[in-house]
């Protein structure tokens, strides 16, 4: 991957620089029976560590999206973990996005370096998620995944991540006295 392709947003229509094709009619979010703008929907950040299993998690979750009536606004590319809280948080400082789907992997390594990855961006995701009271699907494969352990999770953990954000995006507020 070329180093234009980091950190920027891919539109969702035509084709990215992969020749992959982007784009789609999505239906608009409802929430609790509220529809919400057709402006607003959801992103996409995935790592491009391990470009070849995260290609397949995001077009996992792109139809799972598509599926449940999410509207995909943008995919975002980082070039690993530590890069994707900040990513997040661009995202949902942005009026339209609603929620967000992170995916990616973290492999074992010979050290503690992947577990103190996940520890530190899942407890970073966690935190924005509270901060911006807007849900953060998280589909990250580890930490301490070995490569073998990889291939059957790919699908899986992306929808997974999709359907907590979409649970999330759905829940309603009751009030504890009714």
């Amino acid at each position: 991957m070329g180093d234009e392709a980091v950190g920027r947003e891919i539109p969702l229509t035509g084709r990215d620089e992969y020749g992959s094709v982007r784009g789609g009619s999505y239906a608009a979010l409802e929430h609790g029976g509220k529809s919400v703008s057709k402006k607003d929907g959801v992103a996409i950040v995935v790592g491009s560590f391990h470009k070849v299993e995260t290609e397949k998690m995001l077009s996992s979750a792109i139809a799972a999206m598509k599926e449940r009536g999410l509207q995909l606004l943008t995919v975002v590319r980082v070039p690993g973990s530590y890069e994707k809280p900040l990513a997040v948080k661009r995202l949902l400082l942005r009026k339209e996005i609603q929620g967000v789907v992170v995916l990616g992997i973290i492999e074992r390594g010979e050290t503690a370096h992947g577990l103190v990855m996940g520890q530190s961006v899942g407890n970073a995701l966690v935190q924005l998620q509270l901060e911006f009271m807007k849900p953060i699907g998280i589909g990250i494969i580890g930490p301490e995944v070995h490569p073998s352990q990889i291939p059957p999770r790919l699908h899986d953990h992306a929808v997974a991540a999709v359907a907590a954000l979409d649970t999330m995006l759905r829940a309603e507020e009751t009030d504890p006295s009714a």
